[in-house]
């Protein structure tokens, strides 16, 4: 699909990446001024897709100016949603994977979208609504615990790339609430969310330490997860990712663009994509003991093989 470009776009993504030595106030400074905060409706490479999009933030405009973002996550959810009536976006920023699990999940399907930073979850709001889709947006951060938690945030080019503990030129630290994801089913009755996608920057050891009880019980499905260890020791990655998932016997994968790999290793190292999958959809998937390739038959959202 042709697209096209807008200039306030074309000049985030160029002062994000030139490599001039212009000081990083500099570069905020020339944003607020001929970017501003003004939102884009773009239409992406997705079915029935369109997202108000801040081309101030350097995530967005690879959305407004390319279509997609990263199209390897994109077709395996959409692999995993069609089986997947109740699907939770953990860290879902202005909403572009939670289009992607509703468009391909059941038609009634719910999504619970988690976004704590104020500015982003706006977007989420306006973005469900203008898509029409079934999705409770949630302004929590998802943590160990029910309460608050401290957040930092950029001001501009990452904003939507807050974390707990500092962020990349982070000039913005705001206190926000938070939930545990067992709680938060106990809240809601939920007894099984099918497809769960994570990407909160490092606290995904906190968001486990809130999940014990459902990973026992098997009450996640399917999961997908970014592994941030240049946030967090790989160690404690380890002890609080993959040492729950094994204990409760789900089935863990490297993410690959064609296809999700066995870990035979887990010492080995922590890819940047991991997929667990729980006892009883490994069972559903035909107890496959090796490789799972994604279905060229099946309608995917790009070709597969790409990044």
């Amino acid at each position: 699909m042709k697209r096209p470009h807008p200039w306030r776009a074309r000049f985030t993504r160029w002062i994000y990446l030139t490599s001039l030595p212009i000081p990083y106030p500099l570069r905020t400074f020339a944003l607020d001024v001929l970017v501003g905060d003004t939102l884009i409706e773009s239409s992406l490479d997705l079915p029935d897709a369109r997202l108000m999009l801040d081309p101030a933030d350097s995530l967005q405009v690879n959305m407004i100016l390319d279509g997609y973002w990263d199209r390897k996550l994109s077709n395996w959810l959409a692999f995993f949603a069609p089986h997947s009536p109740v699907c939770a976006d953990v860290g879902a920023h202005v909403g572009y994977f939670s289009h992607v699990m509703a468009r391909y999940a059941p038609q009634q399907a719910v999504i619970h979208a988690f976004e704590p930073n104020p500015r982003t979850f706006a977007q989420l709001e306006a973005n469900a609504k203008l898509n029409r889709l079934n999705l409770q947006a949630n302004q929590y951060a998802v943590s160990d615990r029910v309460g608050t938690v401290e957040m930092q945030f950029p001001h501009r080019m990452l904003f939507g790339s807050g974390r707990m503990g500092k962020a990349y030129h982070a000039v913005q630290t705001q206190t926000l609430p938070s939930i545990d994801l067992d709680s938060y089913c106990d809240q809601k009755q939920i007894a099984q969310i099918d497809l769960l996608k994570m990407d909160i920057e490092g606290a995904e050891v906190y968001a486990f330490a809130g999940m014990k009880a459902g990973i026992a019980q098997g009450r996640y499905g399917v999961l997908l997860v970014e592994m941030h260890n240049h946030y967090v020791p790989q160690a404690e990655l380890q002890n609080a990712v993959y040492a729950p998932l094994l204990a409760a016997g789900y089935h863990i994968y490297h993410v690959e663009t064609d296809r999700l790999r066995p870990v035979t290793q887990i010492s080995a190292g922590l890819d940047y994509h991991c997929c667990a999958i729980s006892p009883a959809v490994w069972q559903q998937l035909g107890s496959p003991t090796g490789e799972i390739w994604l279905n060229t038959a099946e309608k995917l959202p790009f070709a597969v093989g790409v990044e």
